[in-house]
């Protein structure tokens, strides 16, 4: 299972330190922010950043294919084959 959260800045920094110094406080934020996630369906495709994917497509001359090959992945494909 793949679910976007969404946690403050100063929580992710603190629980990826290598000490691990981070407070209760924190556990509860991550554990609401999984709570609040979105949960991503099985077998996706790529995700992308559709503004980036629409800027590509004004660039280069409403080439909607050109502009899908360039758009940046946000997240790989899962489950689907090539």
């Amino acid at each position: 299972m793949q679910i976007v959260i969404d946690i403050p800045e100063d929580t992710h920094e603190r629980i990826t330190r290598p000490d691990r110094l981070f407070t209760d406080n924190d556990i509860n934020k991550v554990c609401w922010a999984v709570y609040n996630g979105t949960v991503l369906p099985e077998d996706h495709g790529r995700l992308i950043d559709a503004d980036k994917l629409w800027d590509a497509y004004h660039e280069l001359d409403y080439d909607f294919y050109e502009a899908l090959d360039v758009a940046p992945t946000i997240l790989e494909a899962t489950g689907v084959e090539e």
